[in-house]
């Protein structure tokens, strides 16, 4: 449970950074979120296939 929390929680800071980075790069904007995305829908498979709940 412990592995899982730290995976999503590793995965959120990624997404931010990833917003933020869009953000300051302005028309990549819309590149960064799709990623942060992706990103966030690959944790949660992880998560569901290492036991999660």
């Amino acid at each position: 449970m412990t592995f899982n929390v730290t995976v999503l929680g590793v995965g959120a800071l990624f997404g931010l950074a990833g917003v933020v980075s869009g953000r300051k790069a302005g028309h990549q904007g819309a590149t960064a979120l799709s990623g942060t995305a992706l990103t966030v829908a690959v944790l949660v498979v992880v998560y569901f296939l290492a036991g999660g709940s």
